[in-house]
């Protein structure tokens, strides 16, 4: 009688190169006959792909007999076809084999079901970040007014109004033309504010940097230019993201100067457009996903929390507080956009294995970019009020464009993790019904004091729709074998947290004393801030917190 220890090997597809997978599933039995029909069970958690399954015959001695092997692949609807090879999609390429491959043509494909769980993490931290970034609630002591804007709301850049100080009477900005370009940007920006708030936005980003250098400042900008021309260059004017290095630089740029960011952003898309590179869907949704990073750093940034504060009560402890989570969520949201890129594409790119690197770069160039205002409002108060715009409020109608622009890009994005279907019209209702609620005037009766406490707002709302979705992500997975499905309705699970979450703060009555204004309060306010740092931390790390905190009860 012979001893069958079944050792399933899973050669799977995990982002990087074909490998062997570290776990062993052990299934140690004793065999009834000498030939005997095994039924092999595949982990529902297996991603989809090839695999390879090792069945070693061990004899009572515990010497091996012999070894069979059976090759299977495990489809996008979840399904083991053993001896068959897997045609329905391409294999995960590992870096050095991205590297080598110079023509869009030659990428392989990808399918966002291939890795269920990562695409399901990355939808759920874009709701998040949305939610946070597009919060309409009342206003905190600790943050500022937010105002729509078409792609991100950006943080309203804020006039600063003191004595001279020292750097408003040096030289460092009195250079020739410096007046002349002043009032040259705050003319763009204020006359195109009620139209574009983002253009106006972008245009009016530099305000810091031109209070202290002048016309200095637009240096920036031809920088901005020769490198957008040679990152586009350095890869044949395809629709393809530049090298690592040539990105990272942009997106320094555009954290630095929102304004120079949107000058590399057209000088890509109008190089890729006229050279003929843009010739079907994958390359448009690949060239919109590259514009839109570009652009994106300084308009999250300033979303999260103030890029620019004025001295003020409890200045120190909330400054702190903007260092810190504007520039761990700022990196946090950039890498999860580059991680993206192939789902938006529906094609495999070698600088989603640089997300983490880009990340903490634009993390660290945020981190610049806080000190340089910092400095600004501190040394240069008077050159600052005259370089920033004053705030031109949108019309109903513009506002209303904005939005539904907000909307279909949205969709737009959303239907390459899912493809178009009903879960995708069925969990963009529930994501904008707010939204369109604000849209059409109603209004809800603020009565209850209690809605108001039990509302997560600010960054603490990431953590509650993190955590309440990673239940539901659970429930998904237990009910849906389908990698397919899983990824499909896992979109529309996630976004109910955010639709309870908004609707409940539309509701709650704010009280009429703040409770961070008592000594217990502040000091309660100061340790929750604290205890929120350290778990977006975490969430950051990639540290799964409904799945830490569950293992632990």
């Amino acid at each position: 009688m012979k001893k069958l220890v079944i050792l399933v090997l899973l050669l799977l597809n995990f982002g990087m190169a074909m490998t062997f997978a570290d776990e062993r599933i052990i299934v140690d039995r004793i065999a009834n006959k000498e030939a005997e029909q095994l039924e092999l069970q595949i982990p529902d958690e297996t991603n989809p792909g090839p695999g390879k399954v090792t069945i070693e015959i061990i004899n009572p001695d515990g010497s091996i007999e012999g070894t069979a092997y059976a090759d299977f692949c495990k489809d996008l609807d979840g399904k083991i076809n053993w001896n068959q090879p897997c045609t329905e999609f391409d294999e995960i390429y590992s870096l050095n084999k991205l590297n080598l491959i110079l023509n869009r043509e030659q990428l392989p494909g990808y399918e966002p079901a291939q890795e269920p769980d990562k695409n399901s993490r990355n939808m759920l931290a874009g709701l998040a970040a949305l939610a946070l970034i597009g919060s309409n609630t009342k206003k905190e002591d600790e943050e500022k007014e937010k105002e729509e804007l078409e792609l991100v709301d950006g943080g309203e850049l804020k006039r600063i109004e003191a004595e001279p100080k020292w750097g408003d009477l040096s030289k460092t900005w009195d250079h020739p033309f410096t007046r002349e370009i002043d009032a040259k940007f705050l003319l763009i920006s204020e006359k195109t504010g009620s139209r574009s708030p983002l253009f106006s936005r972008k245009v009016a980003d530099g305000a810091y940097l031109r209070a202290m250098l002048g016309s200095l400042a637009t240096l920036l900008y031809p920088i901005s230019f020769i490198l957008a021309a040679m990152a586009t260059y350095s890869v044949q004017f395809q629709a393809i993201p530049p090298k690592w290095y040539f990105f990272a630089a942009l997106l320094v740029i555009s954290t630095i100067d929102s304004f120079a960011g949107l000058v590399s952003a057209i000088v890509i898309f109008l190089a890729t457009i006229l050279s003929g590179h843009v010739t079907n869907r994958s390359e448009i949704m690949t060239l919109l996903g590259i514009v839109i990073l570009i652009v994106a750093p300084a308009m999250i940034a300033s979303s999260i929390r103030p890029i620019r504060r004025a001295i003020g009560k409890d200045y120190k402890w909330e400054r702190l507080s903007d260092y810190a989570l504007i520039t761990l969520l700022s990196g946090w949201i950039i890498k999860g956009m580059i991680g993206s890129l192939n789902t938006l594409a529906h094609t495999q790119f070698a600088i989603s294995f640089y997300a983490n690197q880009i990340g903490l770069i634009v993390a660290l160039a945020v981190m610049v970019r806080l000190a340089l205002e910092d400095l600004a409002v501190h040394a240069y108060p008077v050159r600052l009020s005259i370089t920033t715009p004053k705030k031109i409020e949108q019309s109903k109608f513009d506002k209303g464009v904005s939005k539904l622009l907000r909307i279909y890009i949205f969709l737009v994005i959303a239907s390459e993790f899912i493809g178009i279907n009903i879960k995708l019209l069925i969990g963009s209702v529930i994501f904008f019904l707010p939204t369109f609620l604000n849209l059409f005037g109603f209004k809800f009766k603020k009565t209850n004091e209690i809605y108001y406490w039990i509302s997560p707002r600010g960054t603490f709302k990431i953590i509650a729709m993190i955590f309440i979705g990673g239940i539901f992500t659970a429930l998904a997975k237990d009910a849906l074998q389908s990698p397919k499905l899983f990824l499909a309705w896992s979109f529309v699970l996630l976004t109910i947290p955010g639709f309870v979450i908004q609707i409940i703060s539309l509701a709650g009555k704010e009280p009429e004393t703040d409770w961070k204004e008592s000594q217990f309060g502040a000091w309660i306010y100061r340790a929750g801030g604290v205890l929120i740092f350290l778990t977006l931390t975490q969430v950051v790390r990639g540290v799964d917190i409904f799945a830490w905190v569950s293992s632990r009860i």
